[in-house]
């Protein structure tokens, strides 16, 4: 009966040692995982053509934009620097630009209101033109996103609402903004929310792969939501604390059973 008791708490023991050293092993975090843009084939150099997709992006309601304008006749200018360059925009005097409202309309002095959302920056850039030519001629207009609205959620140093005055900012510009990851950070599966023509669409960015350079998502936009997820690893390593709380009960329990049978 002794014999018996010996064997199987040398059993549990291993199956208990062999089961924590399987949880260790699984919560070690391997480097390939946490290395950004990784090389595939070595450490000679790369280049990279970038995608420079946001040209595309459409005006939203909510969006704060710049609008620069210039013109060669004197007489044209005159008009330009008493009416508008001097006009703060309706953001007040911190943002100094001009609001794209409820209706999708900006209002600018000279013109009043202008329908610009649903327009890309540079048919807006051309409506705004038009519009003026009726007053001032050969007039340049160009409209740029005054300041450039995110939200970064999850395992990085400093998450939350984030705004940059570059209206053109990469998603390594935009995680730095944020304290860059955290050391326990899923840079593998990143989640992306962008809105897109009314609807809500989720991308899977991998911030090891040197092929996200290439992305036509490299560039941010207005708006974009990221959700960096935990690792695995850090679940279990905060699991472990419980673990050991149980490993310590059963062989408590152990040693319980197998002195009450040796007094038998």
């Amino acid at each position: 009966m002794t014999y018996f008791v010996f064997m199987l708490k040398t059993k549990n023991i291993l199956f208990i040692t062999v089961t924590m050293l399987a949880i260790v092993l699984q919560s070690c975090i391997i480097q390939k995982n946490i290395k950004y843009l990784q090389p595939r084939t070595g450490l000679e150099n790369q280049s990279f053509p970038v995608n420079t997709g946001t040209n595309d992006y459409k005006i939203q309601r909510g969006d704060i934009l710049s609008i620069q304008i210039n013109s060669t006749v004197a007489t044209s200018l005159d008009i330009i620097d008493n009416k508008f360059k001097n006009d703060k925009g309706s953001s007040g005097d911190e943002l100094f630009g001009y609001d794209v409202d409820a209706a999708g309309n900006i209002t600018l002095p000279l013109l009043g209101n202008i329908k610009l959302e649903g327009l890309t920056l540079s048919a807006a850039s051309d409506t705004v033109k038009a519009r003026l030519e009726e007053y001032v001629k050969y007039v340049t207009v160009k409209v740029k996103m005054k300041s450039l609205r995110f939200t970064v959620l999850g395992e990085v140093k400093n998450p939350g609402e984030k705004i940059t005055i570059y209206s053109k900012t990469n998603l390594f510009e935009a995680m730095g903004i944020c304290g860059d990851f955290t050391y326990y950070a899923e840079k593998k599966k990143v989640k992306l929310i962008r809105k897109e023509n009314n609807i809500n669409t989720v991308y899977y960015l991998d911030f090891t792969d040197k092929s996200l350079l290439t992305s036509d998502k490299f560039y941010i936009m207005p708006n974009d939501i990221f959700i960096v997820d935990t690792k695995n690893s850090k679940l279990i390593q905060e699991n472990l604390k419980n673990v050991s709380i149980y490993t310590s009960i059963i062989s408590i329990g152990l040693l319980l059973l197998y002195n009450i049978n040796r007094i038998k």
